[in-house]
């Protein structure tokens, strides 16, 4: 399987996708009755007029600087992407403009928020954990490669590692044993386990 599909601003790139063992690696898309019993609770945020808003003389609500505020609606969350842990998860959601988060799915049940932003992908690379994130919606077009390492007390703690020309459209791992992450606008980038950063060769 090439990753001709997927680069952005390369239309055969020199490099080989592997597929990871659904033991360790699903995706809502191909695996939705697995990663459905991964579902948490999250936080959906939105901007927006005040409920005290009233309508203009044509019946319209208008977002002005003086009457937006901060959304708030709870939810279960089925995750876009997980990575399978001694012991439980880590899973990451997707919903654009909406937000998004990476969160630990303990075995237990239990499920605790790691950080919030949009989450593409999780990787295993080396001794090393890596999330790709980022959002391109209107004139943001922003990512980052965070690496997870674990704090005193067992949990994870996020740490940016690497920053990305866009956002992430889609990632993978290759067959060198790269990450693959072609963006928005900036091309297909690879990154190796050092954190070498380049260009995916392209097929003339």
């Amino acid at each position: 399987m090439t990753l001709s599909d997927y680069a952005l601003d390369c239309e055969t790139p020199r490099v080989e996708a592997i597929t990871e063992p659904e033991s360790q690696k699903i995706y809502v898309d191909q695996h939705q009755s697995q990663i459905a019993r991964l579902q948490y609770p999250a936080v959906i945020v939105g901007y927006g007029p005040s409920e005290e808003t009233l309508p203009d003389a044509s019946g319209i609500i208008k977002t002005t600087p003086n009457n937006v505020v901060r959304h708030e609606q709870s939810q279960l969350q089925i995750p876009g992407v997980a990575l399978r842990m001694d012991g439980g998860w880590l899973v990451g959601s997707d919903r654009g403009e909406w937000g998004g988060e990476l969160a630990y799915i303990g075995d237990d049940g239990n499920s605790r928020i790691v950080f919030e932003q949009n989450i593409d992908d999780i990787f295993r690379l080396g001794d090393k954990i890596l999330v790709v994130s980022g959002v391109a919606h209107m004139m943001s077009n922003e990512g980052m490669v965070y690496r997870l390492t674990r704090g005193p007390g067992g949990g994870w703690l996020p740490a940016p590692w690497r920053a990305l020309p866009g956002a992430p459209k889609r990632s993978r791992l290759t067959s060198d044993g790269r990450v693959l992450v072609n963006t928005y606008g900036g091309g297909a980038v690879l990154i190796d386990a050092q954190g070498g950063m380049s260009m995916a060769a392209c097929t003339p």
